[in-house]
Formats: structure tokens, C-alpha cells, sequence
């Protein structure tokens, strides 16, 4: 039972796909809870009770017993934690929950925000179906129908919350009728074994229901709309994307690697989470190869690449044959493996959702808004964007609260959280996007957060923050 036999409130929304992921496995867990209906298309989610509880005004959020949660992808690991009878639905095996972590992510950072940007300009701003977006939709899908080649769960042989997180956003593309499934033959059949996997957790009642919904409000928003066949300019699609995001939503460390072989890094100097991942790294004192990959001159596109990350993104990890991408993965999966304590990333349920939530945070929200504003400039030779501005300044807003009477970004310790976040605050220094100043517990905390990191090697390994600041402000000096 959960909370000393205390009902969980989860603060749901039918049409969400998080919302429905939490609410599916708090019935999976047999958990009593309180399903207290929040209305977006109301404000319910931005009336005061609610922004106490959660900030950033997004949906789901759970009450456990006076412990407050949000992120659905954070809640479900939290839950899984403190109330699972075993730990197949999130493996404690390091390399097996690295996976878990892995989809966790591509559904958070890809799927869904791909999922959003074709969607919603129609369902809440009346615009015409994005060529554009829905390239990228399919683009996403077709890494899914990669993942799911030979496996029959998202995260491998087993069901685990990555499913139930991913199937929900599935089902909604499916719901809409936005892409034909059976296209994707992997995903298709995936869909199928996992609806049936789900059934006796209410996923007709909880999912189908709210997928059904969205998708009905969908399609009837499309048939009012006198769709054209004309091409929406990108910056006009990112610009109706931001106006809608308002609107929603120093431990003594193991010195070896396994084997004592040297883990590879595939890294790139600019890269905000190639250095947190080569920070912590050195951290751990891990004997490591430096591999640089420059995105510049494709060589994160080459065959070889791909092979260890479709997605194509940098860092990635090999550590003995065990290849791990995305910078929040790897740094977790560091620790669990090579860390001599949980100090960098506590185990205790409470304090590790803190860690992930911040993670979450870095992933969604802080990163995407910094590539938001600056990558137009730095490889479209485009003027800054003011409202990309606005969203960037409104994230660091969050930021500077979630350091109120706080050391660190997580707690009063240091942990893989501030690893991640300093990287693109430093990033941001060097290319005087900010005054930094103006953001008082930032500051404060970026001037502890950088002695923490010296005798980690924090000015060699961020001098890449350099060389990003100055590219950015010799293409600004062009314009």
C-alpha cells in the first residue's frame, strides 16, 4: 500500500499520454490513489495550488503522502522504487536499467516532443498539418521500429515502464490517425503484445479512453481546418511550438573500469553533455579513451556511428562492448557501476527522484531552450529570436527557484544533476547570452559548482564552453 496506507493523488488529465503512463502503473502496482481531474484547457493546471506543487505546470503529478512528484517518467521509476514487489518493471541490474533510462529518455526528449510539435499547432492554434513535423514524427518512429528489431519490449524481453510511457503516446498517433502503424512492423507488433500485456491494469479505461478523446478532438480540429498544400516555414513552426509551451506545460571513487579496460567516449568540446559526461568520468578516476566526434564534418552521421547511435547524438559510451548514449543515461550508469558510494547519485527513493527530476529537467527543458535560441545563429546564420529568448530566461527562472536555500541543483550535495546542468550554464556564460547575475541563486550556485569540479579536471575538460561562446559571438558579429 502506498504512503502508510494513504490513497496517492495523481493530478490527471485524460487526453495526456504522461498522464495516462503514471495512472496505468499505479494501477499495475494494485496502489490506492485518488484521481483528482486537471483540466489544461481550463487553467487548471496554472491556478496557484497547483504551481506549488509544480512550477513548470505540467501534468501528471502525484501527492504521496505529502511528497510531491512531477515528470510522469520520474514518477513511475519513484514508484517502482518505493512500491514494487520486484524490480522487473525498472531492473536494478546497472546495465539492464541503463536501457530503461535509455527509452525513458527517447520517449521524453524525441517521441514526445516530436508527437507535440505535429499535433498541436492544429489542436490548440487551428494551423494546417506541418510537412515538416511530420517528417520528423516518422523520423522518430522509424528509430522505435529500429529499437524494437528482434526485442519485444521497448527495453528488451520484458515489459518495464519505458512501455508503458511509450504506448501511451503510440496510441494516441494511432488514436488521431496520423501515421499508419503497419507501416513500422516492429512497432505494430510491439502495440499489439503490449495492449494485451496491459489490459488487466485498466489500459482500455485509462488509456484507450483519453486516446480515443485526443484523437477525436484531433481529427475534428483537422476537418475544420481548409488545409492548403503550401509548406509552413520552420521558424514560423518553432515560434507556434514556444507560444504553446507556455501554455502547457567529491567522493572516494573505484579507479578501475570493468576489466581496468579504458571506457571509449565518443565527445565533442562545444557539447554541453559530452563534457558533464567526461566530468564525471574523471570523477571516477575511469581509466577512458577520448574519441573526438565532430558533428560539423559528419562524423556522427558515418555508418560506424550509427551503428552505436541511431539517433546520432554525442556522447556515447563504450564500456567494454556495452555501448550507452544519451549524456543523463550514461551519467547514471556511471555511478551505479563504478561509483564506491551513492553520494553522486543517491540511492534512497526520495532523494534519487530529486536527481532524476532535475535530470529531466536538464533534458527538457534547459537544453532544448538553450539549442532553441542559439543553434539558429551558430549554424543558420539567423538573428536571434526574441521569444526563444523569453523561453530561455523563463527556464532559468525555474532554475534560480529550484536553488532557493539549495547548495546544489538537487539537494545540498553535489550529484550528477549539477554535472548536467553546469555544462550548459557555462555555455551560456561564455557566449554572453545572459547576465548570469541577473539570477542570483544561479550565480551563486555556478561559482560552488565550478570548486567542486576543479580537481576534476573542470577548466580543461569546459574549455569547449569557450569555443562554443566564441563561434556563437563571431556568427552574432556577422549578422
Amino acid at each position: 500500500m502506498s504512503g502508510g496506507d494513504q490513497p496517492i493523488d495523481i493530478y490527471f488529465f485524460p487526453p495526456s499520454p504522461p498522464s495516462r503512463a503514471a495512472l496505468m502503473l499505479i494501477k499495475a502496482l494494485g496502489l490506492k490513489h485518488n484521481v483528482k481531474t486537471t483540466n489544461i484547457g481550463a487553467g487548471d493546471h496554472m491556478k496557484p495550488e497547483f504551481l506549488k506543487m509544480n512550477p513548470l505546470h505540467t501534468i501528471p503529478v502525484i501527492n504521496d503522502n505529502g511528497f510531491t512528484l512531477y515528470d510522469s517518467h520520474v514518477i513511475m521509476k519513484y514508484l517502482v522504487d518505493v512500491y514494487g514487489k520486484d524490480d522487473s518493471l525498472y531492473p536494478k541490474d546497472p546495465k539492464k536499467e541503463a536501457i530503461v533510462n535509455q527509452r525513458c529518455f527517447f520517449s521524453a526528449c524525441y517521441l514526445f516532443p516530436k508527437f507535440i510539435d505535429y499535433h498541436i499547432p492544429t489542436l490548440f492554434l487551428g494551423a494546417p498539418p506541418s510537412e515538416e513535423a511530420m517528417d520528423k514524427l516518422k523520423e522518430v518512429l522509424g528509430h522505435l521500429d529500429g529499437f524494437l528489431d528482434n526485442q519485444l519490449f521497448v527495453a528488451g524481453p520484458n515489459l518495464t515502464v519505458a512501455d508503458f510511457s511509450i504506448i501511451a503516446i503510440i496510441s494516441t498517433i494511432d488514436a488521431a490517425g496520423t501515421v499508419d502503424l503497419k507501416t513500422y512492423p516492429n512497432i505494430w507488433m510491439w502495440y499489439q503484445r503490449t495492449k494485451k500485456a496491459l489490459e488487466h491494469f485498466g489500459y482500455q479505461d485509462v488509456n484507450q479512453t483519453g486516446a480515443t478523446g485526443f484523437g477525436q478532438m484531433y481529427k475534428n480540429k483537422l476537418s475544420s481546418i481548409n488545409t492548403t498544400n503550401e509548406r509552413l516555414p520552420h521558424y514560423w513552426v518553432i515560434c507556434t511550438i514556444q507560444r504553446f509551451n507556455r501554455f502547457i506545460t567529491h567522493p572516494h571513487i573505484y579507479a578501475m573500469s570493468e576489466l581496468n579496460r579504458p571506457i571509449d567516449i565518443y565527445f565533442f568540446p562545444p557539447s554541453p553533455p559530452s563534457r558533464a559526461v567526461l566530468l564525471l568520468i574523471r570523477a571516477l578516476e575511469l581509466k577512458h579513451n577520448i574519441i573526438t566526434t565532430n558533428p560539423a564534418a559528419g562524423e556522427n552521421k558515418t555508418s560506424k556511428f550509427l551503428k552505436l547511435n541511431p539517433l546520432h547524438t554525442i556522447p556515447v559510451i563504450n564500456d567494454n562492448g556495452f555501448i550507452l548514449y544519451d549524456s543523463h543515461v550514461i551519467l547514471k550508469y556511471l555511478v551505479d557501476v563504478y561509483g564506491q558510494d551513492d553520494s553522486l547519485y543517491p540511492k534512497d527513493p526520495k532523494k534519487g527522484a530529486m536527481v532524476n527530476l532535475k535530470l529531466y529537467f536538464s533534458a527538457c527543458y534547459l537544453f532544448p531552450r538553450f539549442l532553441e535560441y542559439h543553434t539558429p545563429t551558430v549554424y543558420l546564420g539567423h538573428p536571434p529570436c526574441d521569444e526563444a529568448m523569453d523561453k530561455l530566461k523563463d527556464v532559468l527562472e525555474h532554475l534560480n527557484d529550484f536553488l532557493e536555500n539549495q547548495n546544489f541543483v538537487a539537494g545540498q550535495e553535489l550529484t550528477v544533476a549539477d554535472f548536467s546542468v553546469v555544462t550548459i550554464i557555462s555555455t551560456i556564460e561564455a557566449a554572453e547570452t545572459v547576465n548570469l547575475k541577473a539570477f542570483p541563486n544561479i550565480w551563486v550556485w555556478f561559482q560552488r559548482t565550478k570548486k567542486a569540479l576543479e580537481t576534476f579536471g573542470y577548466e580543461q575538460i569546459n574549455q569547449g564552453a569557450q569555443v562554443f561562446g566564441k563561434l556563437y559571438k563571431n556568427k552574432l558579429s556577422a549578422l
